[in-house]
Order: structure tokens, then C-alpha cells, then sequence
């Protein structure tokens, strides 16, 4: 959170040089401080079979052939 924080409006040592950031930085995509995002686990897909590329899980011929 500390480094969050930090970075917000660029290093120190690149706005004394008159390199400033332009808006802020943030590490997490929504672009929020990371105290506020709310971090959720992801949802678990239900495994519903299905083909890959060399068996089906019903037992069907790959490739769609019907029999």
C-alpha cells in the first residue's frame, strides 16, 4: 500500500527535474489506491464436458462427425 501511495504523482526525483507525471499512476487496472479496491476470488466455472482436441467427453467423435 506504502508503494501505492508513493507512486501516485510520479518520483520525486523526476518532478524536481521538471519531468512531472501527467495524472496519476495506479497499480491496480480499476485506478484506484489498492485500500480501496475490493479484491473478490474469482467464481469457479462448473466443468460442463465438452470436446478437446483429441477426445470428447461424452464419448462423441472429435470433429464433429455423428455416427
Amino acid at each position: 500500500m506504502e508503494f501505492d501511495h508513493a507512486i501516485r504523482n510520479g518520483s520525486a526525483r523526476a518532478n524536481a527535474n521538471g519531468h512531472p507525471l501527467r495524472g496519476q499512476f495506479f497499480l491496480h487496472s480499476a485506478r484506484v489506491p489498492l485500500d480501496e479496491v475490493v479484491l473478490r476470488p474469482k467464481k469457479k466455472q462448473p466443468y460442463l464436458g465438452g470436446c478437446g482436441p483429441f477426445a470428447c467427453a461424452s464419448g462423441a467423435p472429435v470433429g464433429g462427425e455423428v455416427a
